[in-house]
């Protein structure tokens, strides 16, 4: 059986949030991901991560907003941005990210890479 974590609007407070993952993982574990329903960072090209931020387990989310200079800081938080809009085949499930305005780009398109196991939708 395949378990995974949904998790609301986290951009309150990133690092209470990856600390309070990280003890119900260890109550309730393991958790193959977490889906993030809103991006970790305000949909803005110049947002940034905090230094210590570091999610347990994969975490996934959809944002119009990303770039090349965001892929160290996200790796290093496990953390990965799908694009405005992906289908994911992640431990035999098939999920579909969308981010908010999907509909409506931003006229700066996305530009992160995006790993094997996503495809832009």
């Amino acid at each position: 059986m395949v378990r995974i974590l949904v998790c609301g609007d986290p951009a309150l407070d990133l690092v209470h949030t990856s600390t309070k993952l990280a003890a119900l993982c260890a109550k309730s574990g393991p958790f193959e991901f977490l889906l993030l329903t809103h991006p970790p960072l305000p949909e803005s090209p110049t947002a940034t991560l905090p230094d210590s931020l570091r999610f347990p387990i994969p975490t996934y989310y959809a944002a119009q907003y990303s770039s090349r200079d965001d892929a160290a800081a996200l790796a290093a938080a496990n953390l990965t941005c799908v694009g405005p809009a992906a289908a994911l085949s992640l431990h035999g499930l098939s999920v579909v990210l969308l981010a908010s305005g999907y509909d409506d780009p931003p006229p700066t398109a996305y530009d992160g890479a995006l790993p094997p196991e996503i495809t832009a939708a």
